[in-house]
């Protein structure tokens, strides 16, 4: 059959009555694993689960008792991913399509728009992840895709950042051991071991997770079975222990404001400045190089990720205020960017996500005042002197809509 816009399945999102029962459905009968879980502020419990090349997002929305029968239950988002979002964009509307995109200004600027069917039902339609165009059926078997290769850049004297498809942590080696940070995943972790150990025989003293998420702390095996001991806050403990996640090493020890761990003769600080984007993320200090790690929530040159459901604005500020009270020249992120590829930044950078985060949600406010939250103010609030930001087209909006929330709901 044709496909004009090269359409591919991506994932979906339904609303369920029990999301206990659809999940262990999606298990039993589809063979599909939970890739993350949880609850959000609004209440509304989720689970992401995958197989190989496709992923559904399942959503139990608050005062949906799991008695009720359906009523609230049903796919309310559908995803395809396209070679040429701005060619599917401009063919769908010379097609009289509902489109609408995300507050893009300009076509060639297009990464993902949303498509409205003859009964309003949306789609979302996002950039296809290789850029080819090529179906994964149409692949030719005899050329499986190559690993993700792993990068490792020396920060300072015995502190070096581990990249890995996109992410990144850090860790510190000293003749009397190693602590590593976020082993982000089972391939990452080997990879990450293997990285280590041509630059030491030292033990693997510590791993520390930075924070609860899994696409972060996945698959540390290795460094447990090296021998290490797995730290995080008091609080992540409590979520994994909830969420039951077999790829995330469980934790051994505790932190609650703050903890120091002794590799060798390096010293390095866990310290808890707070809740942000989540209830449980620590900065990883080394003091005497002044060097941080500090994932997700303090972004280099680049918007806030989506719409950070699992967040807390005003502790997030606060969390800002405090970082750039700490001793040190260097931030190690989460995450490998092209526009950041010394993989740290500073604390002007700090202080520009400052800025950033002020703007908008003073923006937002402005905007909530007018009467523009939750559905006009996505689309409309503009911050063009943050245009330049990493992921500003496709993010803006969400990042909106999120201090809609904030301001219309409550969600602090």
């Amino acid at each position: 059959m044709p496909n004009p816009l090269q359409l591919r399945p991506d994932h979906a999102t339904a609303a369920v009555a029990d999301l206990d029962r659809a999940v262990r459905w999606y298990q039993d009968t589809l063979g599909f694993t939970v890739l993350n879980r949880g609850e959000r502020p609004n209440g509304s419990r989720f689970a992401d689960l995958g197989i190989p090349g496709y992923g559904i997002g399942l959503v139990q929305n608050p005062g949906t008792p799991p008695a009720t029968t359906g009523a609230r239950s049903g796919w309310v988002h559908i995803v395809f991913s396209v070679p040429d979002p701005a060619r599917a964009f401009a063919t769908l509307k010379s097609h009289g399509a509902d489109v609408t995109t995300r507050g893009n200004t300009a076509p060639a600027q297009i990464t993902t728009f949303l498509l409205h069917d003859s009964e309003g039902n949306e789609i979302e339609i996002v950039q296809e992840q290789n850029g080819s165009g090529v179906t994964a059926a149409q692949q030719p078997p005899a050329t499986p895709a190559a690993p993700p290769a792993a990068v490792v850049k020396p920060v300072a004297d015995g502190v070096y950042i581990f990249e890995f498809a996109g992410y990144q942590s850090m860790f510190v080696v000293d003749p009397g051991g190693v602590l590593i940070t976020d082993p982000i995943s089972p391939a990452a972790a080997t990879a990450y071991l293997a990285e280590v150990r041509k630059l030491t025989s030292a033990p693997i003293r510590y791993v520390v997770y930075s924070h609860h998420h899994f696409d972060h702390i996945a698959g540390g095996a290795p460094f447990k079975q090296a021998g290490a001991v797995f730290v995080a806050h008091r609080n992540a403990k409590v979520q994994l222990e909830r969420l039951k996640n077999p790829a995330v090493v469980a934790i051994d020890q505790t932190v609650d404001e703050s903890k120091t761990l002794t590799v060798g003769r390096t010293k390095v600080d866990l310290l808890y400045l707070g809740r942000n984007h989540s209830d449980n993320s620590l900065v990883v200090s080394v003091p005497s190089r002044k060097v941080i790690y500090a994932a997700d929530w303090l972004p280099v040159g680049e918007l806030i990720w989506r719409n950070v459901f699992d967040s807390y604005i005003d502790e997030w500020f606060e969390g800002i205020e405090r970082a750039l009270a700490l001793d040190w020249d260097k931030l190690v992120v989460g995450h490998a960017r092209a526009h950041n590829p010394k993989g740290w930044g500073t604390k002007d950078d700090v202080r520009a996500f400052r800025a950033y985060f002020t703007d908008l949600k003073e923006a937002v406010r402005v905007a909530y005042m007018q009467g523009l939250c939750p559905n006009r103010a996505p689309n409309e609030v503009k911050l063009p002197k943050y245009a330049q930001l990493f992921e500003y087209e496709e993010f803006l909006p969400m990042n909106v809509d999120r201090m809609c929330l904030y301001w219309r709901n409550g969600w602090q």
